[in-house]
């Protein structure tokens, strides 16, 4: 979500988490600032397949076919975001 540019707290309320526990595991994991910051080629990354649509979790593509998420959790969070936009 941080990959799409959602705040803290609008993750932590997705998640149902604090806000300060979203904070510190994007803190952890270099998620901070602006997503153009971290990550500049983010749609490229997505559109290959190479990370998670929902999360930017890496996927490990399988023989045949392609996958655009890393959880039926994902994609079911990816699409309810989409309705709601």
């Amino acid at each position: 979500m941080r990959f799409r540019g959602f705040g803290y707290k609008k993750i932590a309320k997705e998640m149902m988490l604090k806000r300060d526990t979203v904070r510190d595991y994007c803190r952890c994991h270099a998620l901070t600032g602006w997503k153009e910051d971290f990550y500049p080629d983010i749609k490229k990354e997505m559109d290959e397949g190479k990370i998670c649509a929902n999360c930017g979790f890496p996927i490990d593509q399988p023989v045949r076919g392609k996958r655009m998420f890393c959880s039926n959790r994902c994609r079911y969070r990816y699409t309810k975001y989409q309705e709601q936009a």
